[in-house]
């Protein structure tokens, strides 16, 4: 698109020379951003605007959605959450997701860096229900090892007390005696 002709070139106070777009232009670029076409960055690369605040004013005076550009856009915590589901889940991609909520590239991936973790630590709390039954299947394999356990130790503490007793011999050691030197 050659925007060369129908622009218009100007010169304020300081002497700073800045463009003037025809209105058909400003309504065209207005139209596409309403559309979703184009971010406003790549609106701005396209007609040529130097700043952000150049296409929000195109946008207040000639888009439809007007009441939608004269509030900033805050998002909760759970929208923010619901978006990196979304993400993760494969419905939407991070640029369709920057355009549908009016945020950078940058701003869509520190939400999903930053809500990633919180949602797998969600999913775990979802698994929890099903590993407490096999949790108890262990818990229930743990305490028949420990009972084992403490019936070996009970037999071989009495065989170690029959084999004091017919041998007239200490076999347990005895703390606190100092060693021959």
């Amino acid at each position: 698109m050659k925007l060369k002709k129908e622009k218009i070139i100007k010169t304020n106070k300081s002497g700073l020379r800045y463009v003037v777009q025809p209105e058909h232009i400003k309504k065209k670029a207005v139209q596409e951003l309403d559309q979703g076409k184009i971010t406003v960055k790549e609106a701005m690369e396209k007609y040529e605007v130097l700043s952000q605040l150049t296409i929000m004013s195109w946008l207040k005076t000639h888009s439809i959605n007007k009441d939608s550009y004269l509030r900033p856009r805050i998002t909760t915590d759970s929208q923010r959450r619901q978006v990196v589901l979304d993400i993760e889940s494969g419905m939407i991609t991070e640029v369709e997701a920057s355009k549908q909520h009016y945020k950078s590239i940058h701003t869509i991936k520190s939400w999903v860096r930053r809500y990633t973790s919180s949602t797998i630590l969600a999913k775990n709390n979802d698994n929890m229900e099903t590993r407490v039954s096999s949790d108890s299947d262990i818990i229930k394999k743990l305490e028949s090892a420990l009972y084992e356990a403490q019936l070996k130790i009970s037999s071989l503490e009495t065989l170690i007390d029959i084999s004091e007793q017919e041998y007239k011999f200490d076999i347990r050691k005895k703390f606190g005696t100092e060693q021959l030197k």
